[in-house]
């Protein structure tokens, strides 16, 4: 979600004051006639610079030659039809783009007409995949003004300058018009479906004029949201001292755009309606069998507006009446005859004559008064037919019938109801706009996107026409039929190719004829009353590619559907899961490698429904065989889920399951290695058609693992469990074997392949886990894995191309170049850029996705960009260079919303636990080997049906075992071989233990974990999930450490100028609350990373019971067993004390960590010296840190002595006895002591005497550490033990380590040994002490050659001015004869930090040679390991004696 400070950045917000006069916003500021706060904004007058179109380079070319030849065969053919090909390249329009769109006129699916910013009437889009680009310039709205007096008159078109297309100024057409207006003093205002044009006293200087678009698109609403009408309401303010007469003119040509008004044959007729509307109906005789459109033009007279009308005038000079003549008659008299409403229709218009008709609206406005004049325009084009005949009946004839008249009525209604209208909109748009988390951007481009659904070419038609327009042999009914059979095929009928390397699912071209002509796409819901029937819907994927729903760019657009359309969006499902179950033999050329193939494959998910005949010829596209896609199939589950959980709509979820199944179950034959993950096939195989891939694919096959999970979630809510349990034992399999092949470290491969391009940076990689998390289901990967992803994108693909303001290049290089590997790699993709924005934000990341978006907006939209507004095209290349505008992806923007307001269904869906499932054997694991009869109660429906859950490729063997029942024998035999309750459960959840756990779970194994209570000290009954080292151990202890420093810093601060005077008190107790705060931190964080792994967690004592047996004693003390395949140890140690008399009276670490009282008098604990307190510090040795280097430990020890701390070298302590006083204590050399609290730090014992392992049979050594081999595995087989239980090197970070190995060989397919050499270490004492390798000694005793020593000691520059004085240490030891270091050690500040960074170097076999070329960083201590020249000693070896043994 989005935080309420997120956005302090530069906003695109264009306050309305910078476009239009304050005093001007005022006096509009009625009846919504000012232009709102958020809006998208121009000026009249800016410049519509031409669109530039990308080109392919040489090299493109060359690779697409032979595609190219036969493209361009196919175009030709169907020329020769009389047909467009879906995607011609080769044929360019008249009229180049430009940057002068605006808001699209309408509502959805009966044809539309764009008009640009500046007011031109364009982009005709009447006949299904047909678009006409050019404006018609004689569709205007003018205005004529006269003052009392006649002493200023002014008279104007209102769209800016002079055109190019009028003719000559002295002629009668268009020309002779008033083209008065500069638009420099004019702006427009979008906001989806409304747009505001003011006009701020142009062509009058005391008149103020505001236009406001409204088109009827109303989310939710099915009736008036298909309805073909636009009202354009005038507000007109006076501020002048005298009244004015107002005309204003709207004239319109009987034309569709193109050459289509001199065809001949149309006719124009005055009306006079109801309520006062008049106008002029427009009948436009269509040509090519093309059905006739009726437009209606029309005004509302009011008691202060008088409507006139001119039925009929000409642009050329022998008209009887030109468009001289009209205009003349305006300026003179601001009016047309009223006896025109009685002429009638006109006589139709000849071969090559152009007729128009005009509507006046005239009005006096008083000085500082004001007045609404309200148009209208409908346009009725009832049936819509493809070219291959195909005829239905548009959604609006529901309401209106299948006249062409109904355009009376359409017009009527318009100017009736847009008060309604803008009710409803601003009802459902200021929720957003007023939300001021959001970008002021992103708030009105989250609405203009919208423009697609109305001039994508979009088709919605009435479902009562598809049984009346004679073709009924299309119409079968559809899915979930009780008769048993699926879309229309007998179960018995069907067969299985996917093993037997023949083509998947093709019959015979006579049985494949047969199946199609009884079975069309057309679903036919008994359970969709009348009130839920909405209609079947088209939209392009745009206007350039001419097909129908393309299926993979609809599964970034459908977000916008399913928000503001759900049952739209429900019904395009239903049509493609019908069509999954479909099959169409006819053979189809494919044009990228020349092979023929069939048009549809059963089980294959359609790549669109078609173009000249959609829902009944799908697959126009025809460039690859999409049967072949990898993309598709996961697309269609994991839209159908997120559209299943969304809505709640039970019965759709059962009507398309037999698809989802189909559709998972097809895909299983792209997998060649059987690690149940699909593989790409060499080709560009997915909706990135140029872009080829290799092997596994992150695109791919992120959206496979989505979709496995989205089918086992889906089937468990239909009551399919044993389809579910399948999925999830892919879904574990395939992710293992993803993240092997394709993780790097920070992102996704591209591909697994080995060509250039192959670890190239793909934006888009990520898909499957923007579904995953938009419909509720467990992310894919670990978040850190997903946050790095997409945080890498942002740095790579977003910023590095052009900063940050162009959006996200589909490719790049490592090296942060852009992937040239083909054009699509290079190129900026609108749709995949929001989509990406929208992943981000559901990750956490809301800045990074914003910023990532707002490049989209800034290149295409903003007034420095390339001028895409209301045309955003597919992409744009680096250079602004466009592809394919009025495009249907970017409607991906409202992935982002529905990321920032996920639906209450979503977040309350109920939750799957991809972890928690059955073993399955390999081949049980097929989908084809499995089949199921799920019995199926609809929630909102009382009957009970019966659901066949199966695909085409079942054998009849499985259909003769599932009457027999012999598949549920199969399954129970599976269940008995492998009857464990986990595959590992984890005794202890430390460190070591919760790594085990989550990197297992990971693997995909099933997973439990017990630990016992939390508490900070320790003891066989309480404990804690974090285990020593969160709780009472490393972290507790740096934080006291911590704290100790500060006593000594406050006195260093003293010579750096500060001056302290008031008292400093120190208070243990709140350092004490302030640790114990942190560890429950942390303690909750390992929970949750045990949850978020779905790691089971048992609170209570675990004990081996057996080889695959753990028993769990719990708080209340009742015992619970659990089998697991797996066991694993991860105990830990704990602190011993010596047994020596009045020992009970000490306490060891655990407890030292948590006093309640702090002790003024201590022995041991050097940290309670720093905060004020006497401590004597008692060791059996010369030195204290036995085991490390001697020189070291020598520094150690005058460090303390200088920080106050009394040391008692080779001393023990024999007997403890409580006196009045406190802790009486003897030495060894019987000197008496007393303190408040006495600390044994005498070591440490593995933590395993209650664990019953002996009487199982596990090996222990005899200080009762677990027996491991170098895989960490006991002597039976099936325990396993890591950590200081083993007493192999006790430290946190060695027990990650072996429990990763663990993970890796028990789970992880790869047996892997820990590796315990040069493993670096720490000692926090004030200064610390760190070392990693060997130190002197050692290496002395393990010598095979001479050893140099090299030293450094000095004093911290911090000391110099403290004046403390406290040396620090460095040591290297290197080996002479191969140069390489062996060892080092420092004790001083930040010794710690800067050895781990040395550890890597000795990981790595780094020389002496190689330190000393290092340039160091200065000042600092670190760069005295790069600067240490000198040897301080040579150790020579010396050869150990020979013995005879």
């Amino acid at each position: 979600m989005v935080g309420a400070t997120l956005f302090h950045r530069r906003k695109h917000s264009w306050p309305t004051e910078e476009f239009i006069s304050r005093s001007t916003l005022q006096l509009l500021d009625f009846d919504s006639a000012a232009p709102p706060p958020h809006a998208w904004r121009r000026r009249l007058n800016c410049h519509a610079n031409i669109l530039k179109e990308f080109t392919i380079t040489f090299r493109e070319a060359i690779k697409m030659v032979r595609l190219g030849i036969r493209l361009w065969s196919y175009v030709r053919e169907e020329a020769s039809h009389g047909r467009k090909a879906p995607i011609d390249p080769f044929t360019k329009e008249n009229c180049k783009p430009s940057a002068s769109q605006g808001v699209p006129l309408g509502g959805m699916g009966s044809g539309s007409i764009s008009r640009g910013f500046r007011g031109e009437f364009k982009q005709w889009q009447i006949t299904p995949g047909t678009c006409d680009p050019s404006p018609m310039m004689s569709n205007q709205f003018s205005i004529f003004i006269s003052r009392d007096g006649g002493h200023k008159k002014y008279a104007s078109v209102l769209s800016p300058g002079q055109h190019g297309s009028l003719g000559k100024s002295r002629d009668k057409g268009l020309s002779s018009w008033g083209w008065n207006l500069n638009g420099q003093h004019s702006t427009y205002h979008a906001l989806f479906p409304r747009a505001w044009t003011i006009y701020d006293g142009e062509p009058d200087p005391e008149l103020k004029i505001s236009c406001r678009q409204i088109s009827p698109f109303i989310p939710n609403n099915y009736r008036d949201s298909s309805l073909p009408a636009a009202v354009f309401v005038y507000t007109l303010v006076n501020t002048g001292k005298e009244r004015a007469k107002v005309s204003l003119l709207f004239t319109w040509a009987n034309s569709m755009g193109g050459t289509s008004h001199m065809s001949g044959g149309h006719v124009n007729e005055p009306f006079i309606g109801e309520d006062g509307v008049s106008g002029v109906l427009l009948h436009h005789k269509t040509g090519k069998g093309n059905p006739p459109v009726t437009f209606a033009i029309a005004a509302s007279e009011t008691q202060n507006v008088n409507v006139t009308v001119l039925p009929c005038f000409g642009l050329s000079e022998d008209s009887s009446f030109t468009a001289k003549d009209m205009w003349d008659t305006m300026e003179q008299d601001g009016k047309f005859d009223q006896e025109n409403f009685n002429s009638g229709p006109s006589t139709p218009s000849l071969a090559g004559d152009t007729i128009c008709a005009a509507v006046s609206a005239s009005a006096w406005v008083e000085a500082h008064g004001k007045c609404t004049v309200s148009f209208a325009l409908s346009w009725s084009s009832p049936k819509v037919k493809f070219s291959k005949g195909s005829t239905y009946d548009r959604r609006y004839t529901k309401f209106y019938g299948t006249s062409p008249r109904a355009a009376l009525d359409l017009v009527h209604d318009a100017l009736t109801n847009y008060k309604r209208w803008e009710e409803d909109i601003e009802a459902w748009q200021n929720p957003i706009l007023r939300d001021e988390r959001l970008p002021e951007w992103y708030k009105f481009t989250l609405f203009n996107e919208l423009y697609f659904l109305v001039a994508g070419g979009t088709v919605w038609i009435d479902s009562s026409s598809l049984n009346a327009n004679g073709n009924s042999q299309h119409q079968q009914s559809g899915l979930g039929n009780s008769d048993g059979k699926v879309g229309g095929l007998d179960i018995n009928d069907q067969r299985n190719d996917l093993g037997n390397g023949n083509s998947v699912g093709v019959k015979s071209n006579d049985e494949v004829s047969a199946i199609h002509n009884r079975n069309g796409l057309f679903v036919d819901t008994p359970h969709v009353d009348d009130g839920d029937d909405v209609g079947r819907f088209l939209y392009l994927e745009g206007v350039e590619y001419v097909m129908w729903c393309t299926y993979d760019v609809h599964f970034y657009a459908s977000y916008a559907l399913l928000m503001l359309f759900p049952k739209i969006e429900l019904n395009i499902q239903r049509d493609f899961a019908k069509a999954v179950l479909s099959e169409d033999g006819r053979k189809v050329k494919f044009l990228a490698e020349g092979n023929v193939g069939i048009r549809k494959v059963r089980g294959a998910v359609p790549h669109d429904l078609g173009m000249h005949d959609p829902w009944n010829e799908m697959n126009a596209y025809n460039i690859h065989d999409t049967s072949r896609w990898k993309d598709l199939n996961p697309k269609f589950v994991l839209q159908v889920y997120r559209d299943f959980a969304a809505t709640g709509d039970y019965q759709f979820g059962i009507d398309v399951w037999p698809a989802v199944r189909a559709a998972m179950e097809y895909m299983e034959q792209f997998d060649r290695d059987n690690d149940d993950l699909i593989e790409n096939d060499g080709f560009p195989d997915q909706t990135y058609d140029t872009w080829t891939v290799h092997g596994v694919s992150a695109y791919c096959g992120c959206l496979w693992l989505a979709a496995l999970q989205a089918a086992a979630a889906m089937a468990l809510q239909i009551g399919d469990k044993f389809f579910a349990e399948l999925c999830k034992n892919k879904f574990l399999n395939a992710k293992a074997a993803l993240e092997t092949k394709l993780w790097n470290g920070s992102y996704f491969n591209y591909d697994s392949g080995s060509s250039s391009n192959s670890k190239s940076i793909q934006t888009d990689q990520l898909a499957g886990q923007w579904y995953a998390a938009s419909s509720g289901l467990p992310p894919l990967f670990e978040e850190s894995k997903i946050r790095s992803t997409m945080q890498k994108i942002f740095d790579f693909n977003v910023m590095k191309t052009k900063g940050g303001k162009m959006g996200a290049v589909n490719g790049m290089h490592p090296d942060g170049k852009v992937d040239d590997t083909c054009m699509q790699s290079r190129e900026i993709w609108t749709g995949v850029t929001y989509a990406a924005a929208a992943t981000m934000i559901l990750s956490g990341m809301e800045e990074q996705g914003f910023t990532t978006a707002e490049g989209i907006f800034t290149a295409g939209w903003s007034e420095e960009g390339f001028g895409y507004w209301f045309q955003t095209p597919e992409g744009w290349t680096m250079d602004g260079h466009y592809r394919s505008l009025i495009y249907m992806r970017p409607l991906a923007i409202w992935g982002m919303q529905w990321a920032l307001s996920l639906p209450k269904a979503i977040l309350d869906a109920p939750q799957i636990n991809m972890m928690d499932r059955v073993h399955l054997s390999p081949r049980s694991r097929r989908f084809s080997n499995n089949f199921k009869v799920v019995k199926h109660k609809a929630k909102c429906f009382g009957s009970t049906k019966l659901v066949y859950i199966k695909c085409s490729c079942f054998v009849a063997s499985t259909l003769k075992m599932l009457v027999d029942g012999e598949i549920d024998k199969v399954a129970a035999d599976e269940a008995n071989a492998t009857h464990y309750d986990f595959d590992l459960f984890v005794i202890g959840a430390g460190s070591g233990g919760v790594r085990a756990a989550r990197f297992s779970a990971n693997h995909g194994a099933k997973v439990g974990i017990c630990e016992l209570p939390f508490h900070p000290i320790s003891s066989e009954e309480i404990g804690g999930v974090g285990g020593t080292c969160v709780i009472r151990g490393c972290v507790p202890k740096k934080i006291l450490v911590y704290g100790a420093t500060y006593g000594g810093e406050l006195e260093d601060a003293k010579n750096y100028g500060w001056e302290i005077n008031e008292k400093v008190d120190f208070t243990w107790k709140k350092l004490l609350q302030k640790k114990t705060d942190e560890i429950l931190r942390l303690n909750n964080i390992y929970k949750r990373l045990l949850a978020n792994a779905a790691v089971k967690l048992y609170e209570g004592e675990g004990r081996v019971v057996g080889p695959n047996e753990v028993e769990v004693r719990q708080i209340d003390g009742t015992k619970i067993s659990y089998t697991a395949k797996h066991i694993l140890i991860a105990t830990g140690s704990r602190a011993q004390k010596p047994n020596i008399p009045g020992h009970e009276l000490a306490i060891t670490s655990d407890e030292a960590l948590s006093l309640e009282e702090f002790p003024k008098r201590a022995i041991f604990a050097s940290i309670w010296r720093g905060m004020g307190a006497t401590v004597d510090l008692f060791f059996r040795k010369e030195l204290p840190l036995r085991g490390f280097d001697d020189e070291m430990r020598a520094l150690v020890a005058r460090n303390l002595e200088g920080r106050g701390v009394n040391l008692h070298p080779q001393t023990s302590l024999t007997q403890l006895t409580k006196t009045d006083q406190g802790i009486k204590v003897i030495s060894s050399h019987g000197e008496e002591f007393v303190a408040d609290v006495v600390l044994f730090a005498t070591g440490r014992s593995p933590n395993t005497k209650r664990l019953n392992l002996e009487a199982v049979g596990v090996e222990l050594d005899q200080a009762g550490a677990v027996k491991v081999d170098e895989y960490s595995r006991t002597n039976i087989p099936s325990i396993w033990a890591v950590g200081d239980a083993t007493n192999r090197i006790n430290l946190t970070p060695v027990a990650l380590m072996e429990a990763t190995c663990f993970a890796n060989t028990a789970f992880g397919g790869k047996p892997t040994k820990a590796e315990y050499s040069n493993v670096a270490c720490a000692v926090f004492c004030i200064p610390p002490l760190a070392v990693v390798g060997l130190s002197e000694e050692e290496a002395v005793e393990q010598a095979t050659g001479d050893i140099l020593v090299f030293t450094s000691g000095f004093n911290p520059m911090k000391n110099t001015i403290s004046g403390r004085q406290e040396k620090t240490l460095m040591k290297l030891i290197v080996d002479e004869k191969s140069d390489k270091v062996i060892g080092a050690s420092m004790c001083g500040p930040d010794a710690a930090e800067i050895m781990q960074g040395i550890a890597i170097a000795l990981k790595c076999g780094a020389t002496k040679a190689q330190f000393d070329s290092t340039v160091g960083i200065h000042p600092s201590s670190a760069e005295e390991f790069v600067t240490m020249r000198s040897v301080t000693r040579r150790i020579a070896h010396k050869p150990k004696p020979k013995t005879n043994l």
